[in-house]
């Protein structure tokens, strides 16, 4: 089965960003480019870091949605990012998000789901709020297909909102 194993961001701040990557994540810095875009990799997936003030390709937006970290100790990684950017401290998920239990975001907004359940065949457990658990509110929680719409500084829809 095809498995996820590169991802890339587009950035105004490549250094600071892969250095973000690499000091929360311990991803490993594979190369940099001629143009100043920072290849990373935790082993499996390789995370592109790519310079947006000399693309390659021009015309595309900087960012991306999310990606998410599949992690043994929340914790440790919460605890490394309120050190490097405490703005993208990472909160809660709502109740009946399908994997991740957290989500935080890096010094230029791309948001992260962080997870210690993964992103296998399973979906979270009841305790950890799997899809169609009820919330703490007593409201059912959303399908696998519901997205969250409250909008973030950026007027797309993840659910999280950061100070402007």
């Amino acid at each position: 089965m095809p498995k996820l194993r590169h991802l890339a961001i587009l950035t105004h701040q490549p250094e600071k960003l892969a250095n973000f990557y690499k000091h929360v994540f311990e991803m490993k810095e594979l190369y940099r480019t001629g143009n100043g875009s920072v290849h990373l990799s935790d082993g499996e997936v390789n995370l592109a870091i790519l310079n947006a003030n000399d693309p390659k390709e021009p015309g595309h937006p900087p960012g991306l949605y999310h990606f998410g970290f599949h992690v043994d100790d929340h914790a440790t990684i919460a605890k490394r990012i309120e050190e490097i950017y405490p703005e993208g401290a990472p909160k809660a998920r709502p109740k009946g998000t399908s994997y991740a239990e957290t989500r935080g975001s890096d010094p230029d907004g791309n948001l992260f789901d962080i997870s210690t359940w993964g992103w296998g065949e399973k979906t979270l457990p009841k305790e950890k709020g799997e899809p169609g658990a009820t919330r703490e509110d007593g409201e059912a929680g959303p399908s696998l297909d519901t997205a969250p719409t409250e909008p973030t500084r950026d007027g797309r829809a993840h659910g999280i909102r950061f100070p402007e």
